[in-house]
């Protein structure tokens, strides 16, 4: 049947490659139509509580896609024409931005923050800036407004006077009726920010849509750099490989085409909208899988087969005849393995996995329909047919080196047991390291090389630290707070609870700010008596907080909607500024509030609900990651195990095929840690491919020692020559791979450590593979080796 269909498909061969031509024309059409929306706080699972309770939030309130902008003066302070002016200008330009949330923007110019002025006879509540600044007047007014607000002084202004904030949000669910995406959120506050700078005043700006914007922006060229030259790399390792274009082109062609279908095939059957920029990394994937499998191939054909034959077609037939099984399952694995991430309930994770997995089968499609036609039409000259002897006294120094360690480990005694011992021992502390590794992801930090430590040299980076170092009002950590009575959150005694709740939040290390209701009310009660700082207190009457709540609200409706619901009153947020999204900020703050809220707040008339804004939507990262990590990396290690136990109808067999891959990603952790990489969803790619790849070459060494085998009856011998030619070709697959993954290492961004990654798991099962499979199938000598023989 093998051959029926090839040689079908090698005689139309014209036809068949018109129609590959023609599918990968309409999947790129297709492509040309994608767009990334890429939102972290749709990245863990949806079922997560605090994913939940930030959508309420989000849909209600804002608060889920904060930016914060700095103004600061180098020469002088705020209060001056041009930079008063300036914080009226953007804070304009801001309000009339797509999805901008307008009842949450916050500035010295925003609707809701008043001048507020009183005395016994006289009460004076307006905006704090109504209008550009034209005269002096008008500055120590402002001035004024500023200084006797401690809302203010301190929280919008700094208390050098020299740097004031504007603080916005912007709605990013596709079930709002008004969003909008990150990277137009940064493009936009970008041109706006950079428009009003000048010799005088430097601006800022931070937040999670300006990290994530910028990735999906001006950080995606870092990524097409990345793969051009990973794509050379590649060429380069084939060229040594092959010492002819043929070997170079196929492969590359085939993974180009391979990776057109895969998104194509994405855009498709799933849509046209891309949900996480990970996806990016499925090129480099498939580049790699390509490789791995086209050098097999044409190894084979051009070292073996067609010096052989000397005639193309049937070199072709026999080689693809030989390497079907292998080459086939080890894509079913591959396919496997990306399967399962692509059923993980992280947005950033499922659709590489599923993307990946498209790709995959379109290789194994492409293989008959692109590969096999090309190599008909260029098949190059064959090359002397000579003996293993002479192949052995012509091969190079890896060659060599190659079989030494495979001689070595079959039938060596002391060497090889100590390789055995060293390896143990590495293994041994690879494990005991598992309990110390922290897993979560810190967006400030995750987007850039954790080798090069790129964010030194990073002005998004740095823009985040000149506003931390002043304000550290960065990150919202929102909590949802409900009272048991209609109007409740205008009763004294609630609010009093809020406040001290407000206040416990404030005094944790990383708070920069804190937004509540009873801080207007607060405010409120001040002013109506001579602003006398006793009076910064919630009143004790409740007809007290009902007018200062219309006083307030009177010439700006809304000014409460970001932290009060307005339809009943008995719902409110309080939300407290981190200044950082690390793993030890992230899990610090949300014990604290829920300890508070369960020990001293929720009492029956209140009830906090805890893990909204930037830091609930981190820790619900750093809870999911860990345990979706090991189940899918457990999971793509069964689906393998069972694709190997149905082929081959052995357990001991899927056990021999995977034990180097589990040594290996047990030891990969450890080098991650020892590297100082933070263990991350951009680790997931490294580990996918190594559920792909890393079972590949044993597939191939099964079918290739089978073959040995039937010839000599001799099992270290055949172990030898299939080693020694699996391993030889894998040299040209894997190591040009793990040169190109590592040449990554020096772009700016999140793909030079999961190059790094990729590269190091490749190297790790590439390195064990040599030393630890021909150790084993000799001591061992596996009956489900040569059963079927």
């Amino acid at each position: 049947m093998v051959k029926g269909i090839v040689e079908f498909i090698l005689r139309f061969r014209m036809v068949v490659l018109i129609l590959v031509i023609t599918l990968t024309a309409f999947f790129a059409y297709n492509i040309l139509k994608m767009k990334l929306i890429d939102n972290p706080n749709e990245w863990p699972p949806p079922s997560d509580p605090n994913v939940i309770l930030n959508q309420e939030i989000e849909k209600n309130y804002g608060g889920a896609n904060v930016v914060t902008i700095q103004l600061e003066t180098k020469d002088g302070d705020i209060f001056n024409y041009s930079t008063l002016k300036k914080i009226k200008l953007i804070t304009d330009d801001i309000l009339l931005m797509d999805g901008v949330v307008p009842f949450y923007v916050t500035s010295l110019a925003a609707p809701k923050v008043k001048y507020m002025k009183g005395t016994e006879d006289f009460l004076d509540i307006n905006f704090l800036i109504p209008d550009y600044p034209s005269t002096q007047e008008d500055i120590d007014r402002i001035k004024y407004g500023v200084l006797h607000n401690p809302t203010i002084y301190g929280s919008l202004v700094s208390l050098d006077k020299k740097a004031s904030l504007i603080i916005a949000d912007f709605w990013s669910s596709e079930k709002s009726h008004r969003h909008t995406t990150h990277q137009v959120i940064y493009k936009r506050i970008k041109e706006i920010c950079e428009g009003y700078a000048d010799d005088n005043t430097k601006i800022s700006y931070t937040g999670t849509p300006i990290i994530i914007g910028w990735v999906n922006s001006d950080g995606l060229p870092y990524i097409l750099f990345a793969f051009i030259g990973f794509i050379l790399v590649a060429c380069v390792a084939l060229w040594f490989a092959f010492k002819n274009i043929v070997g170079i082109v196929l492969p590359i062609v085939l993974a180009i085409t391979s990776i057109i279908w895969a998104f194509g095939l994405q855009a498709v059957l799933m849509g046209e909208v891309l949900r996480s920029a990970s996806a990016f990394v499925v090129p480099f994937v498939l580049v790699a899988a390509s490789c791995m499998h086209s050098v097999q191939f044409l190894k084979r054909y051009f070292d073996e087969e067609y010096p052989r034959i000397r005639e193309a077609r049937p070199a072709i037939l026999k080689t693809f005849s030989v390497l079907l099984l292998p080459m086939g399952l080890s894509l079913i694995t591959d396919i496997a393995g990306f399967g399962v991430l692509a059923i993980v309930p992280f947005d950033n994770v499922s659709v590489l996995g599923r993307i990946a997995s498209f790709g995959l089968v379109s290789m194994l499609i492409c293989i008959c329909l692109l590969l096999l036609p090309l190599l008909s039409y260029f098949p190059g000259s064959p090359k002397k047919q000579i003996t293993e002897e002479e192949r052995g006294k012509q091969a190079n120094l890896l060659e060599k080196l190659c079989q030494k360690i495979v001689v070595t480990q079959v039938t060596g005694t002391r060497a090889r047991w100590m390789v055995m011992t060293c390896m143990a021992i590495i293994l041994i502390i690879s494990i005991v390291s598992l309990f110390w590794i922290s897993v979560g992801q810190d967006n400030t930090y995750a987007i850039h090389n954790y080798l090069t430590k790129s964010w030194r040299n990073n002005r998004i980076f740095q823009m985040q630290m000149e506003i931390k170092e002043r304000f550290k009002t960065i990150f919202p950590l929102n909590i949802l707070i409900k009272t048991r009575d209609e109007d409740g959150m205008k009763s004294p005694e609630v609010l009093k609870q809020i406040d001290k709740f407000a206040e416990f939040l404030q005094k944790q290390k990383s708070i920069g700010g804190v937004m509540a209701l009873p801080l207007y009310i607060k405010l409120m009660n001040r002013t109506m008596h001579g602003e006398k700082e006793e009076y910064f207190a919630i009143p004790k009457e409740r007809r007290a907080v009902v007018d200062y709540l219309y006083l307030y609200d009177q010439g700006a409706p809304g000014t409460f909607q970001s932290v009060v619901d307005y339809r009943g009153y008995n719902r409110g947020v309080l939300v407290a500024f981190a200044d950082n999204t690390s793993h030890e900020t992230v899990n610090s703050l949300m014990n604290a509030a829920r300890e508070y809220a369960k020990n001293t707040f929720n009492n029956g008339q209140v009830t906090a609900f805890i893990g909204a804004g930037t830091i609930g939507i981190a820790s619900a990262f750093n809870n999911n990651i860990l345990k979706w990590l090991i189940l899918a990396s457990l999971l793509s290690a069964l689906a393998s195990f069972v694709c190997l136990l149905v082929s081959f109808r052995s357990f001991i067999a899927g056990l021999f095929f995977l034990l180097p891959l589990a040594i290996g990603t047990i030891i990969f952790f450890l080098v991650m840690k020892l590297s100082g990489i933070e263990i991350n969803s951009n680790i997931t790619s490294a580990m996918a491919i190594a559920m792909g790849v890393g079972v590949d070459a044993e597939l191939y060494f099964y079918y290739r020692f089978r073959e040995e085998y039937v010839k000599s009856k001799d099992f270290n011998g055949a172990l030898i020559i299939g080693f020694t030619k699996i391993r030889n070709a894998l040299i040209y697959s894997h190591l040009p791979l793990i040169i190109g993954c590592w040449a990554l290492i020096p772009i700016p961004l999140y793909v030079s450590y999961v190059g790094y990654g990729m590269g190091m798991i490749l190297f790790l099962c590439f390195a064990i593979g040599f030393v630890l499979p021909p150790f084993l199938y000799s001591v061992l000598r596996p009956k489900f080796i040569i059963k079927r023989n």
